[in-house]
Formats: structure tokens, sequence, C-alpha cells
């Protein structure tokens, strides 16, 4: 049996509903989800800065200063400069899909959870959905470039514009609408 945990809050109370457990579950799957998006890339760097490249590239380095996986290179630096063109995209658009989803993790987790609080069923199904958008979107960016990631940035906008609505909506009924912010006021 899922325990109800009751705060009190500005005279009011608050419970959540048993879903609320899917909306933590989803929030979890996303910071997990976040984490793998990085794999992609370590293993690129893997395959792209290897020894033979910096002893190619950069005969004049020490070779036990070589840096591991061309770090601190994200991407645009010295390093990468000196990749050939494909292996630049690849890299770039790996690199890019792990990035457009930390720019966006803390958006989606306060959304998802301040949803939740007052929507948990809707909040948990469209935290599923926003992280089927985000495997279609890096799915897709890896592949086939910026082009291929437009299902899932549709998924994963629409998604958020959801949770927005939800989260705002449910924060300023549980405030008192616009009478609790006059109060808020002193008006």
């Amino acid at each position: 049996m899922a325990a109800v945990v009751t705060p009190t809050v500005v005279g009011q109370s608050l419970t959540l509903d048993p879903d609320f457990g899917w909306v933590l579950v989803a929030a979890v799957l996303m910071a997990f989800q976040l984490w793998t998006e990085g794999i992609p890339v370590g293993r690129m760097r893997g395959k792209l800065f290897t020894r033979a490249f910096f002893k190619q590239h950069f005969p004049n380095l020490d070779p036990n200063k070589v840096p591991e996986n061309g770090y601190p290179d994200m991407g645009s630096g010295l390093y990468a400069s000196k990749l050939p063109h494909d292996d630049w995209v690849r890299f770039n658009n790996a690199q890019r899909v792990h990035y457009n989803y930390l720019e966006g993790i803390a958006l989606v987790l306060v959304v998802e959870l301040v949803a939740g609080l007052f929507f948990a069923r809707y909040a948990a199904l469209l935290g599923f959905v926003y992280i089927v958008g985000r495997l279609i979107y890096g799915l897709g960016y890896r592949s086939s470039g910026s082009r291929g990631r437009v299902l899932g940035v549709l998924l994963v906008d629409l998604t958020l514009l959801a949770l927005l609505s939800l989260a705002l909506y449910g924060s300023f009924t549980f405030a008192g609408g616009l009478p609790g912010f006059f109060r808020l006021l002193g008006l």
C-alpha cells in the first residue's frame, strides 16, 4: 500500500495521489536517460581522440601529456578541428543531443514534479511520452543530423507545454488563484 504524505502548506493540506509514485519513476528515468545520452559521446571520443590521432596532429605534444579522449575539447576546439569533416559532424551531433538534454533537464524535472502534485496520472503519462520523445530525438539526431530530430522535438516540446500548463494551473489554483495573489500583495 502506498503511503500518503500530507504536508501542511499555508493552511492547506496537499495529499499526494498514489500515482505520484509514477511521477517520481518518470523523473528518475529522465535523469537516467540524460546520463545514458553521454555514453555515445564517450564512445566516439575513445575512437576519435586516440594516441595515434594526437601523434599525427600534434607531433610536438609530450606523449605523457596526451589528453585522454580529447578532453577538454567539446567539439569545437583545437582537437576537434583536426577531425575529418564526417567525424566532426557525427561527434558534434552526439554532443548536441547530450547538451540539449542537459539544457532542458531542470525545466522538465520541475514541471514534471509540480504538475504531478496536482495531476499525478497525467504528469506521469506525459513524463513517459517525454522520455520516448527524447529517445526518438537522440536516435534521429545522431543518425541523420538535425533533420532527424523533428519527431522527437515535436513530442518533447508538446509534452513540455502540457506539463508546464498543468504545473502552472495546479500551482495557481493551490495558491488561491487571483484572490490568493491579492492576499499575497496585502490587498
